[in-house]
C-alpha cells in the first residue's frame, strides 16, 4: 500500500507540474505577442513547474489521507477531532524547560565520563532508552546514559561497575547532585533542579568480545537482596532501538501509553509498553492507519494478551521481560485498560481525561 500511495502522490506532482508549466507558457506567449521585445524566460518555466509539482503532490497526499480515513470504515466524521486531539497530545510531549536543564546535566556527565575513562571506553558515552529512541515524555521519562568499556578495561564486571559508582561518589562534583544511588544494573544520580528531584541513570557495559563492530555488552547485575548473588546480563543497544516498520506510529502510541500509565497508575514498565506496542502494530495497514485507530488496536492487544503472553528482550532471549510484572500487576493492568478502552469507545471525550496534554500535566 505504501507503493500505491507513493505512486498516486507522484502522479499528483506530475499533474500539478504539467498544469503549472502550461499556464506559464501560455502567459509568456501572450506577453510576447503584446510586446515582441520580450524574451522567453526558461527559468520562469522551470520554477513554475517545480512549484506546481510540490503543490500537486501536497494536495494529492492530503486528499488521499482524508479519503482513506472514510473509506476504511474505521472512523467517521467525529474521529477527525480525535486524531487532531491525540496528535496535539503527542506534540506536547516535547522537552520543557525542566527537561532542558536536565539534558544539560546529562551532557556534562557524558563529558566528564569521557575525560575520566577516555582510554578505556569505546567511542563516547551516549544517551540510551527513551531519549535515544524518541519515545520520551516530558515530566515522566528519565535520562539514561550508557558508557561502553573495552573488553580489556576491567578484570571483572564488578570492578567496572564499582569504578563508575565510586567516581560519582568521590570525584564527580556538581552542587545540584544530592545523591548517588546503587541500582540493579545502573548508577542513579539524583539531582535537585529548581526544587524538583530528577534521576539520571548511568549504565556501564563491557564489550563481550574483541570482534570489530560487535555491539553486544555485558552489564553487571547487583543481587536483588542480601541473600542473592551478583550476576551479569547481555545487552545489544542497536537491537533495543529497533522498532521494525511504522516507526513513527509506534512511537506515538508508546508516548500516549506512558501518559496513561501516569494518569491511571498502570503498573507496567516502559520496556514492556514498547514491546507490546511493537507487537500490536507490527501488521497495521500504514495507508489506513490513524493515531486513534492505532491506540485502540494496541489497548485491545494488551487487554487480550497481557496475562498470558511471553515476551523476551529483543537483544537477549534469556531475558523474559514479561516476567517483570507479577500476575497481580498483569490482571490489574488488564482491568484498567479494559475500562479505558470501553469508555473512549462509548464517549470519545474521555480521551481528554486519560490523555491530557503535557502542557497542562
Amino acid at each position: 500500500m505504501k507503493n500505491n500511495r507513493t505512486r498516486e502522490i507522484s502522479k499528483g506532482g506530475i499533474y500539478g507540474g504539467s498544469i503549472a508549466l502550461l499556464l506559464n507558457v501560455i502567459y509568456q506567449w501572450n506577453a510576447i505577442k503584446e510586446d515582441p521585445n520580450l524574451d522567453f524566460d526558461l527559468n520562469s518555466v522551470i520554477k513554475s513547474t517545480l512549484q506546481g509539482a510540490v503543490i500537486g503532490a501536497s494536495i494529492t497526499s492530503f486528499w488521499l489521507l482524508i479519503i482513506s480515513l472514510f473509506e476504511s470504515g474505521d472512523i467517521d466524521e467525529s474521529d477527525i477531532d480525535e486524531v487532531t486531539y491525540l496528535s496535539s497530545v503527542v506534540t506536547s510531549c516535547k522537552m520543557d524547560n525542566f527537561d532542558q536543564k536536565t539534558l544539560r546535566k546529562s551532557l556534562r556527565i557524558k563529558k566528564a565520563l569521557k575525560k575520566r575513562y577516555h582510554s578505556e571506553i569505546l567511542g563516547r558515552p551516549t544517551h540510551q532508552g527513551s531519549v535515544k529512541q524518541k519515545t520520551s515524555v516530558t515530566k515522566i521519562s528519565d535520562f539514561d546514559i550508557r558508557i561502553s568499556f573495552k573488553k580489556t578495561s576491567f578484570r571483572t564486571l564488578e570492578e567496572m561497575y564499582y569504578s563508575v559508582l565510586d567516581y560519582f561518589r568521590y570525584e564527580f562534583e556538581d552542587t545540584d547532585l544530592i545523591k548517588v544511588r546503587k541500582q540493579r544494573r545502573s548508577i542513579g544520580l539524583i539531582y535537585n533542579i529548581d526544587g524538583e528531584k530528577t534521576c539520571i541513570d548511568v549504565v556501564p557495559g563491557r564489550r563481550t568480545d574483541f570482534r570489530k563492530g560487535g555491539n553486544e555488552y555485558h552489564l553487571y547485575e547487583n543481587p536483588e537482596n542480601i541473600f542473592g548473588n551478583a550476576s551479569r546480563i547481555k545487552m545489544n543497544p542497536y537491537k533495543q532501538e529497533d522498532f521494525g516498520d511504522n516507526v513513527n506510529d509506534k512511537r506515538e502510541i508508546i508516548k500516549l501509553l506512558k501518559i496513561l500509565r501516569e494518569k491511571k497508575d498502570v503498573p507496567m514498565k516502559s520496556i514492556l509498553i514498547k514491546e507490546l506496542t511493537k507487537k500490536a502494530l507490527e501488521n497495521i495497514n500504514y495507508f489506513n492507519s490513524t493515531i486513534i485507530g492505532n491506540l485502540k488496536i494496541t489497548l485491545k492487544y494488551i487487554i487480550d494478551n497481557i496475562e498470558t503472553i511471553r515476551i523476551v528482550s529483543p537483544d537477549n532471549t534469556n531475558n523474559v521481560i514479561s516476567e517483570l510484572m507479577s500476575n497481580r500487576e498483569k490482571t490489574e493492568s488488564k482491568e484498567i485498560l479494559k475500562d479505558v478502552l470501553n469508555n473512549i469507545e462509548n464517549d470519545p471525550r474521555c480521551l481528554r481525561e486519560y490523555f491530557p496534554s503535557m502542557d497542562l500535566f
